[in-house]
């Protein structure tokens, strides 16, 4: 997400879909676009017919912002198959899912298609609550498992959109509450283990092995390392709470199976705050090599 770059938004709309709260977030995505100095693109699918595609588009041009840069797109083929092929054409930088609630509950549920953009996207997705208004960001949370050696795609575009928005990013490791001293493996979860006069290097030791590609300069927008005991959802819950209009980023494999993702469910079912995914990067292994004898991997 370079700054030097003209950034796009996706955010895939089904025209039967297209009620006054929708449209709220339409508005909420195009204010997004906005702050990341990217173009939004709105993708309707599937188009009806082109007398109702142009009365779709005036409509929008009027409720939304004067100057708002946005695009709006008509597609005939059905959901999902349009969005995830305009995906693979044109590689947004991020995916915006409006979820409503689900009829007489008081939780978000996602629509058939919804659910397969998300498991089967590549890009990140953000999950915007259809009933709360989204407003700038302050803050950027991050929770992370704590593994060593393994690059982290949450805090890698964490520390992406800290720059570019200019705001703060917190990193949050959770080890579970009936863990035993000692139990928990990871680097972050030594952190009660060690003097804390070592704390300053571990974190930092892990920060480079997550994020590899990330500089000094980057890694500036780094505020906390928090590391607490409990239960993982709750923890998460807590820390978004504590900071007035955080974004929270998680990591996730990308299926939303019974016995899956429990944590990314739990936030669905809250419906409080908008939620933005992505999925683990693929490693990335370097070699050096001296003629044709091999150093390093």
């Amino acid at each position: 997400m370079n700054r030097e770059e003209v950034q796009s938004i996706l955010m895939p709309l089904h025209p039967c879909a297209l009620c006054r709260r929708t449209l709220k977030q339409v508005r909420s995505a195009v204010e997004l676009a906005q702050w990341l100095d990217a173009d939004l693109h709105l993708l309707l699918a599937p188009e009806a017919d082109i007398s109702e595609a142009l009365r779709t588009e005036k409509l929008l041009e009027k409720l939304l912002p004067r100057h708002s840069r946005f695009h709006v797109e008509f597609d005939r083929t059905e959901q999902p198959e349009a969005t995830l092929r305009w995906a693979e054409r044109r590689h947004p930088a991020m995916v915006v899912l409006s979820v409503s609630p689900a009829f007489l509950r008081r939780r978000t549920e996602l629509l058939a298609w919804q659910r397969e953009v998300l498991e089967k996207i590549e890009e990140p997705v953000l999950v915007l609550p259809s009933t709360m208004e989204l407003r700038p960001f302050k803050s950027v949370l991050v929770p992370v498992s704590g593994e060593r050696a393994r690059i982290s795609s949450a805090l890698e575009l964490g520390l992406q959109l800290g720059n570019r928005l200019r705001i703060p990013v917190d990193v949050l490791h959770v080890t579970p509450g009936g863990a035993r001293r000692g139990e928990d493996p990871s680097l972050l979860g030594r952190l009660s283990d060690e003097f804390h006069h070592e704390y300053p290097k571990l974190i930092e030791e892990f920060v480079a092995e997550s994020c590899p590609m990330s500089g000094v300069r980057e890694r500036r927008v780094l505020r906390d390392t928090l590391h607490v005991r409990g239960d993982t959802t709750r923890e998460i819950f807590r820390g978004i709470r504590d900071r007035e209009r955080g974004l929270l980023i998680v990591e996730w494999k990308g299926s939303l199976a019974r016995n899956h993702a429990e944590t990314v469910k739990a936030i669905f079912r809250a419906s409080r705050f908008p939620v933005l995914l992505i999925k683990p990067a693929p490693e990335r292994r370097t070699t050096l090599t001296l003629g044709s004898r091999l150093v390093a991997a």
